[in-house]
Order: C-alpha cells, then sequence, then structure tokens
C-alpha cells in the first residue's frame, strides 16, 4: 500500500515543497496585485521584474509595479524558492509591458 507523501513530509511538506509539486495556490488566477508583506514596511517603489526566476537574474524593468498595481498572471506554476526569494517566483506582465519573473512573496 503507497504511503501518502504528505504523510512522509508533514502536512506543510519539506520547504513548502507540496505547494511546487502539486496545485498551485494561483489556481484559476488572471491577475495578482502588488503588496507590501515587510512588517517593518516597504522602502522600495515596487517590485522588480527579472528575466529568470532568480534574484541574480538581470531586472528587466526595476519597480515597474508599484504596491498596490495589478500584474497580469502569465503563468499560474510557482517556480521555487531562492534566496531572495522564500516564496518562490512568478511569471507575470507588468502594466508597463515587461514580461519576467517577480518574487511571489510580493504579490497576493
Amino acid at each position: 500500500m503507497p504511503i501518502p507523501l504528505a504523510a512522509v513530509l508533514g502536512a506543510a511538506g519539506i520547504g513548502g515543497f507540496l505547494l511546487w509539486a502539486g496545485r498551485s495556490k494561483y489556481a484559476g488566477r488572471k491577475t495578482l496585485v502588488v503588496t507590501c508583506t515587510d512588517p517593518n514596511g516597504c522602502t522600495t517603489r515596487g517590485v522588480n521584474t527579472r528575466s529568470a526566476p532568480n534574484a541574480d537574474a538581470p531586472i528587466v524593468e526595476p519597480n515597474d509595479a508599484d504596491y498596490g498595481t495589478e500584474v497580469e498572471l502569465l503563468e499560474t506554476k510557482v517556480y521555487p524558492p531562492t534566496p531572495g526569494a522564500p516564496e518562490g517566483w512568478v511569471r507575470i506582465r507588468t502594466p508597463g509591458g515587461a514580461v519576467g519573473y517577480a518574487s511571489a512573496q510580493w504579490l497576493r
């Protein structure tokens, strides 16, 4: 009898792995809103759109989407977390037309 993966890893999985392996938390969504989620407040104007799902990837458009701005979600897939993006990465299009990846921690 197979053992469910959740029973082996725990309900939350290892580092949220079940989020990446299973259904996306963005399933059915078309847009997201850029949100400041830092409890100490945010010092930047908005989010950077990057060319790849990695904080070291070149910035396609710096701070192209201010907090409170709606962005288009191009894929419901959440790319795995990296340093600088603890909730992973999502592929978006900003109102200015930039297409790239943004840290999911700033999108709700």
